[in-house]
């Protein structure tokens, strides 16, 4: 499960070439910065439900300090240039989780894999999934106007990032987790969502097109939502199936 959460980030930080983008005082690129940008936020949300609960037994436990560092590093600005830079403090809170990693191993730290623990993260995944399937559906913006070509990619590389970071998590939970899914028969299901994930994670166009849904053009925004759209129902039923 951290080899999962950490690497994402970590390609983004140290193999992306130019690495971490949406902080550039010039920016020659929006699709891999609207990537990034949904990567920090899967890895936020991942980060802040093992902080608060898949690495304590009660929401009344104190919380790991590495976990609560790392947590607090993630909610730097993204576009943070300096004092603190964004890449510098999101660096220091992928040291924090590997060193909880390391306290994991030799039996220092903690994780739980009951239910009741993975449930809030399979929620958190979920919301986050229907915040990108609105932005993906939706044919206006908030003042009325119709979704620009330029936002429409903007819309679509966000949830590609945010599906490719949720992917390897949620195969490393199949893993993790596997006693506790297998005894609530919720394997399957978790299943569904992963490859909806990989769906989504795996288009890649060599231009987003804004076509009409009849048109004989794609339409990549809502080629995207009908997976992203899967794997949020699918981790809605899976949240219930662990909660019954």
């Amino acid at each position: 499960f951290l080899d999962a959460m950490i690497k994402p980030m970590e390609f983004e930080l140290k193999k992306r070439a130019w690495g971490w983008r949406p902080n550039d005082i010039i920016e020659f690129t929006d699709n891999v910065n609207n990537f990034q940008l949904g990567v920090l936020e899967a890895t936020r949300r991942a980060s802040t439900r093992l902080a608060e609960r898949i690495s304590r037994t009660g929401t009344t436990n104190t919380l790991d300090e590495n976990l609560e560092r790392a947590m607090n590093d993630f909610m730097i600005a993204p576009d943070s240039f300096m004092l603190p830079s964004a890449e510098s403090k999101y660096g220091e809170g992928l040291k924090e989780l590997r060193a909880y990693q390391a306290r994991l191993l030799s039996g220092e730290a903690d994780f739980y894999t009951r239910a009741d623990n993975l449930i809030p993260l399979l929620v958190a995944f979920a919301d986050l999934l229907g915040s990108c399937d609105d932005n993906l559906v939706k044919a206006t913006e908030k003042n009325g106007q119709p979704v620009s070509t330029f936002a429409a990619d903007n819309y679509f590389y966000y949830a590609k990032g945010v599906a490719s970071t949720i992917l390897p998590i949620l195969e490393a939970v199949a893993e993790d987790f596997e006693e506790t899914l297998t005894t609530r028969r919720a394997t399957d299901v978790l299943l569904h969502a992963i490859h909806a994930c990989h769906e989504a994670s795996g288009i890649e166009p060599l231009v987003v097109l804004e076509s009409d849904l009849d048109s004989i053009f794609a339409n990549h925004r809502t080629n995207m939502a009908a997976h992203i759209s899967h794997a949020r129902f699918y981790l809605d039923v899976l949240a219930a199936t662990l909660s019954t």
